[in-house]
């Protein structure tokens, strides 16, 4: 064992880090437990079984998703706001604590390791390079992937389960994304509608389950949250206002479907931890460490997989890393990664090679900036809160049954 990852174990024996996989049920046995409701074909945990009867069975079941809405944003509400009274639990996302690994394992109840979308950034399949999940382009060029021969089945390995029961289902997303090659793979056989506010979006789920002739799931899914904490910081009033939104929308839901058989469940992808001054590291990509990568880092602002020129230089990459870095960040194989289980008990030959040749995992708030020869950050790595790390306040979410 690396004197790293004695350093992880460490900080997860303290509490100064969450394991993804512990004693708390985690977004994977939620998934589990609301998909089985639903009628899906899954194989759900022990945890997932005990969540499953919390929800029931019920003619109209809605998944509510809320980007950025970790745990300690409901703790910090009044004790008799909505959504805090209906509290069932807490849940553990998944690693890394980041959009596309977390709704991709929310919508396949499938761990990352699984799945395959181990961040934001992925290693491209064939010569392609680092490609960006979310808007499904290239990065750097911005090239649409399906433009340059990228299948969607060569990123996504499991398949989502919206639509694989017998319920009519919906997926409600912003009208900006709804046409995208995520949201197309997120929908699964289901129907997909978009709108403009966080009202409208809850009267499409009302409108979708007023007018069913059969029993219902619709997904729900919200970033207001997350947009304004990764601009302001979680703490920002702007922040607060958007929580208080929600939770009255989520009273207004839940009163207006109080003639229905109806269950809503609710969670997040992730919490967020704000990056403090200082704490941004800047790799240039002709630096001393630079220099060895074949492609720009993939993964997120808090845990980085690096692809080198030749792997036979991991040594003298790691030793140049470990002196400019060692303090802020571990830097593991991919063989500790998957030992240690942070991508779940399955890894599949696709993931494995996604970790590439070492990975770098944030020991709290310091993000990793890349600069790429003769251009700029990206932007998403100079925002004033991030997530994608092992904090607590980035890897608890709740689980709320109305």
């Amino acid at each position: 064992m690396s004197t790293d990852l004695e350093r992880l174990r460490t900080k997860f024996a303290s509490g100064a880090l969450t394991h993804p996989r512990g004693s708390v049920p985690s977004v994977v046995d939620l998934a589990a437990a609301f998909w089985v409701a639903a009628g899906a074909d899954v194989s759900p945990s022990d945890a997932a079984s005990a969540m499953r009867e919390r929800i029931g069975t019920p003619r109209h079941l809605v998944l509510v998703i809320a980007d950025g809405l970790g745990l300690d944003l409901l703790e910090s509400m009044p004790a008799a706001s909505f959504l805090w009274q209906h509290v069932a639990g807490e849940a553990r996302t998944v690693f890394p604590s980041t959009t596309a690994a977390v709704l991709t394992s929310l919508h396949t109840a499938r761990w990352p390791g699984e799945h395959g979308v181990i961040g934001h950034w992925l290693l491209g399949p064939r010569d392609v390079g680092s490609i960006n999940v979310l808007p499904y382009t290239r990065r750097g060029d911005q090239s649409d992937l399906d433009a340059i021969g990228v299948q969607v089945d060569e990123v996504f390995q499991s398949p989502a389960l919206l639509g694989r029961g017998e319920r009519d289902a919906l997926f409600v997303l912003p009208e900006r994304i709804v046409r995208g090659r995520f949201s197309e793979f997120s929908a699964g056989a289901g129907e997909r509608i978009g709108y403009r506010s966080l009202g409208d979006g809850v009267d499409a789920v009302l409108t979708h389950i007023r007018g069913a002739v059969r029993d219902t799931c619709t997904v729900l899914y919200l970033s207001r949250i997350d947009d304004a904490a990764h601009e302001h910081g979680p703490t920002h009033l702007e922040v607060v206002g958007e929580v208080r939104a929600l939770d009255a929308e989520m009273q207004r839901l839940a009163s207006e479907l109080g003639g229905e058989d109806a269950r809503i469940v609710l969670t997040a992808d992730h919490g967020h931890l704000p990056v403090p001054q200082g704490a941004s590291r800047v790799l240039r990509g002709d630096d001393d460490i630079g220099r060895y990568l074949r492609t720009a880092p993939t993964g997120d602002a808090r845990v980085a997989y690096f692809h080198l020129e030749r792997v036979d230089e991991v040594e003298a990459f790691s030793s140049a890393f470990r002196e400019r870095w060692g303090e802020q960040f571990v830097l593991l194989t991919p063989d500790e990664v998957i030992a240690e289980g942070l991508l779940g008990e399955v890894v599949t030959s696709t993931a494995r090679a996604r970790l590439g040749d070492a990975v770098a995992i944030s020991l709290g708030p310091d993000v990793l900036e890349f600069r790429p020869v003769g251009g700029k950050a990206d932007p998403r790595l100079t925002l004033r809160s991030q997530h994608s790390g092992l904090t607590a306040a980035e890897m608890r979410v709740p689980f709320v049954v109305i």
